[in-house]
């Protein structure tokens, strides 16, 4: 069925990928990576896909520039695993750059099941 109600998953999970075209003309592909969990290792495949693109699409600096990875993390996520911090060491590895990466990191408030109070040493 293609109705991700019947996917086992939440549907934020699963991905997508929508081409928006702007009233000038323009147009900007969005892709969201599938993640089927809450784990942060996705970065690394998000990282790997936009630098196939920029690789495939003539690998200048223009292609490097017109293809940019976002990658949004909890707060407790982004401090508590390692893949993000081996994620963010790829920055400058020749031929593993993808020339800057945005991350927004959200205060989701819930850092696993700790109370707020308890969230903060």
């Amino acid at each position: 069925s293609a109705d991700w109600a019947f996917a086992g998953d939440v549907k934020y999970h699963l991905g997508t990928s929508n081409t928006r075209v702007f009233p000038q003309g323009k147009s900007a592909t969005i892709t969201l990576e599938a993640n089927p969990s809450h784990l942060e290792t996705v970065n690394t495949v998000t990282l790997g896909r936009t630098r196939a693109k920029q690789f495939y699409a003539g690998n200048t600096e223009e292609t490097r520039r017109s293809v940019m990875p976002v990658l949004f993390h909890g707060d407790a996520s982004f401090s508590g695993q390692g893949v993000v911090y081996e994620t963010l060491q790829l920055a400058h590895v020749q031929e593993f750059d993808v020339g800057g990466t945005i991350h927004v990191i959200i205060n989701n408030q819930i850092g696993f099941t700790t109370d707020p109070i308890d969230d903060r040493s």
